[in-house]
């Protein structure tokens, strides 16, 4: 009988090593990922403020040409 509750034991290490393993490499891998993600958020939020102000200094400019078209035209 205190073989069988060895040979029990044994079979549950083996299986908790079996499943346990792969399951701690793939909770860190999805750390990683999350991380990952994380960063490229950040950076998209960079990259979207650039371009506002980005629209922003051509609306402006797009303004000043008009004004010097219209001098222009009054000048002609």
């Amino acid at each position: 009988m205190e073989w069988t509750v060895v040979t029990v034991i044994i079979a549950l290490v083996g299986l908790f090593m079996t499943v346990g393993k792969p399951v701690i490499t793939l909770n860190s891998s999805i750390t990683r990922l999350q991380d990952a993600i994380n960063e490229l958020r950040e950076d998209i939020k960079v990259l979207t403020s650039r371009t506002d102000n980005q629209e922003e200094r051509l609306q402006d400019h797009e303004t000043r040409i008009s004004i010097l078209e219209e001098k222009q035209k009054k000048e002609n």
